[in-house]
């Protein structure tokens, strides 16, 4: 996984997801994408927005000032009603001196949601951060005990009500390390990726078991009812996947991709019979992948 990359110029970064907020009763044929004016961000990038409620729309990213040669981040949100023209900003604590990059928001209410993010090593935990309508706190989530991490993030949040918010999100376990006989002092690690489900149910997140963990890294994830959630992702072998949640065990699920390498990196879901799920198909190393769409 590599971080943004901040440009001195963010106005094209920020403008185009940041016009991603038109409400559903004016998205009509006929309708102009408009660009919102965020010079006052400063170098910034947004990577995701979403819909808070009927009237209020929330884009978040990343913001960076210089300090001599190091470039200090901390979590950017913005927001902005329907019947205002301006995004204002949405002050955030940072969660650590790094790991200050959220992957996802989602939102239960105005009063109530959720950003996910990396995994910081000094304070032994995810980043997630709680909204109560006045004010961002930080809420570490677990990681697994008992294994070394060589990097670790949470990429996706479904926050269906208080007490019922999924996110995924993915690990490098250190297997081994040697002395790199090469570089005096560096060392050699050997690592295998593993895919990763926490819940939080209202008092705590919690470490939720993956089936096959170690053959999958999971995307995004949504969930419909405390018995109807799910996950997209890819198979170490680079095979689509899919896993639902029935409210009592994960299972994987099959996708009508076989024999395809590819990934599903997006879901949506407006029902229990209308799940979407969007990625790309890998061809080969000159043909970096294809739209693929399942339904």
């Amino acid at each position: 996984m590599s971080g943004i990359r901040l440009r001195t110029r963010t106005a094209v970064a920020v403008l185009a997801l940041a016009a991603v907020t038109v409400p559903a009763a004016t998205a009509h044929a006929g309708a102009r994408w408009s660009a919102a004016d965020l010079t006052d961000v400063g170098h910034a990038a947004l990577t995701g927005v979403t819909r808070v409620d009927g009237d209020t729309t929330w884009a978040y990213g990343v913001k960076a000032r210089q300090e001599g040669k190091v470039q200090p981040r901390t979590p950017l949100l913005l927001a902005r009603d329907d019947d205002e023209r301006s995004w204002r900003e949405i002050p955030m604590p940072a969660f650590a001196d790094r790991a200050n990059q959220i992957s996802s928001i989602d939102a239960v209410s105005q009063e109530d949601a959720w950003a996910v993010g990396l995994y910081e090593e000094s304070r032994g935990a995810f980043l997630t951060q709680h909204w109560d309508g006045t004010e961002w706190r930080v809420v570490d989530a677990p990681a697994p005990e008992g294994i070394r991490l060589a990097g670790a993030g949470l990429l996706d949040v479904s926050a269906r009500t208080a007490d019922d918010v999924w996110a995924v999100g993915w690990l490098i376990v250190v297997d081994s390390e040697v002395p790199n006989p090469n570089k005096p002092g560096g060392t050699i690690q050997e690592t295998h990726a593993e895919a990763m489900l926490q819940h939080w149910d209202g008092e705590a997140w919690h470490l939720v078991p993956v089936p096959d963990a170690t053959s999958l890294w999971t995307y995004s994830v949504t969930a419909l009812a405390d018995d109807d959630v799910w996950v997209s992702g890819y198979t170490m072998d680079d095979r689509p996947a899919m896993l639902h949640y029935d409210g009592s065990s994960w299972s994987r699920v099959p996708v009508p991709y076989d024999g395809v390498n590819g990934e599903l990196t997006d879901l949506e879901a407006r029902g229990p019979n209308d799940v979407w799920a969007a990625g790309r198909k890998l061809v080969d190393d000159e043909d970096p992948g294809h739209a693929l769409l399942a339904h």
